[in-house]
This record gives C-alpha cells, structure tokens and sequence, in this order.
C-alpha cells in the first residue's frame, strides 16, 4: 500500500520520498515501476528492490528529476511473496 508522497531536500537536491507498508507472511521482495498518466502503457521499473518488509515506512526515494517529461505520473508497487503470489498497489500523482 502506498499511503502518499513527500518532497525532501537531500545534498541540495529535491527528492520524492514515497511512503507505505510492502509486507507478506512470506515476504520476497517488492519493486517500484513509473509510468507517465493515469493509465501507463510502459512502466519504468526503478533500479532497487526492496528486499525487508516494510511497515508504515519509506518505500524508496527517487530523485525529482526521474519525473521530468509529465505532470501526471503513476507510481505502482509490487509486492512479491515467496510462492510466486504478487500484490500491487498503485499511487496517482500530479505534479505542479
């Protein structure tokens, strides 16, 4: 579940802290995908897993400048169970 956004500053730069809880009673891993609008054709899968559940926390910062391009991004996390099961939970946001 994504449960919001927020922008931080880090070394002078702005940074998208996304935040929520990816967990499962046999947790695997989770990705983080991007995609432009509302309704993503493609998806950018970011480059880190995330390999410990997480619980009410930060999922992953990305810098602001991954979202230069569109106003409207969607960004969809996927959560992986250690039986192959995944789970996914999508966040809509809207830039300026």
């Amino acid at each position: 579940r994504i449960s919001g956004v927020k922008v931080i500053t880090r070394n002078g730069k702005p940074v998208l802290r996304v935040l929520g809880t990816s967990d499962a009673n046999d947790f695997k891993d989770a990705v983080i995908r991007l995609g432009q609008g509302t309704e993503p054709k493609k998806w950018l899968e970011v480059n880190r897993k995330i390999l410990k559940p997480v619980d009410a926390g930060v999922l992953i910062e990305l810098p602001a400048s991954v979202f230069k391009g569109a106003r409207q991004w969607t960004i969809r996390l996927i959560t992986r169970h250690k039986n192959g099961a995944e789970r996914e939970a999508r966040f809509s946001l809207k830039l300026g």
